[in-house]
C-alpha cells in the first residue's frame, strides 16, 4: 500500500506563494515570451508546434523559454 503524502500548512503556503510569484513574473514578460511560456507550460504544446503556430523558428521558441526560466529562477532566488 502506498503511503499518503501529507503537506504541511507551511509547505502548502510556500507552493502557493511560488505560484503567485511565477504568475507575476510571467505577466511582466515581453508579449511574445509570455505567450511562448504559457503555450509551453500551461497548454503543454511542444516547441515544434509553438514554432509552427507562431510562424517562428524552433530556436526562437527555445531562446524565449530559456530567458523566461532564467527570469523566474532569478525572482525565486531573490525571494529566498
Amino acid at each position: 500500500m502506498e503511503k499518503e503524502k501529507h503537506i504541511s500548512i507551511e509547505e502548502d503556503l510556500y507552493v502557493k506563494d511560488l505560484e503567485i510569484l511565477i504568475a507575476l513574473v510571467v505577466d511582466t514578460m515581453p508579449p511574445q515570451r509570455k505567450k511562448i511560456f504559457e503555450m509551453s507550460r500551461y497548454e503543454n504544446i511542444d516547441n515544434d508546434e509553438i514554432a509552427a503556430i507562431l510562424n517562428i523558428s524552433k530556436k526562437t521558441v527555445e531562446n524565449h523559454l530559456n530567458l523566461a526560466l532564467k527570469e523566474i529562477k532569478k525572482a525565486i532566488q531573490n525571494e529566498e
